[in-house]
């Protein structure tokens, strides 16, 4: 984001070295705030601002990936940890989606098997449903069903 503002600044014909400070007047209201509510209000007040000094397309910027940038504010704080080391949410970050698709990827993609998407989209939600902690997932894995068959692989009759 910081480095889009300031490629939508350059568009805009501020100096380079007037940026850098003028990214951070119209970004740092909006990521500092403290909850989301405050963030888009702070996302209104910094479009009004890109406006009142003729930056349009800044202000069009910030009105397409505004509601965006607060988005990590609405997530629920979690008991369990979100895996990363000293942070308790995944905040300006992308190594949370990098590791949640890789850990997707290793669950869907060994060697020699090919799933469906419905399969694949079943285990996305596992593993977000886990890593969010969410009540179903709590439900799920408690429930110890009623499937009373285990599946194994057959062996050759040969």
């Amino acid at each position: 984001m910081q480095h889009n503002i300031r490629l939508r600044l350059w568009q805009d014909g501020v100096a380079f070295k007037d940026r850098e400070a003028i990214a951070d007047r119209l970004l740092a209201p909006i990521l500092r705030a403290p909850t989301r509510g405050a963030s888009l209000r702070a996302l209104e007040e910094s479009i009004t601002l890109a406006e009142d000094h003729d930056f349009n397309y800044a202000a069009q910027h910030l009105r397409n990936v505004g509601p965006l940038l607060s988005t990590w504010q609405a997530v629920r704080h979690s008991r369990r940890p979100w895996r990363m080391n000293g942070r308790s949410r995944p905040e300006h970050t992308t190594s949370l989606l990098e590791r949640t698709m890789r850990e997707i990827n290793r669950r869907v993609d060994p060697p020699g098997n090919r799933w469906l998407i419905p399969g694949v989209r079943s285990m996305v939600n596992l593993v977000l449903a886990r890593r969010f902690d969410h009540p179903a997932w709590r439900g799920l894995w408690q429930d110890a069903g009623t499937v009373k068959v285990r599946a194994g692989l057959r062996g050759s009759t040969e």
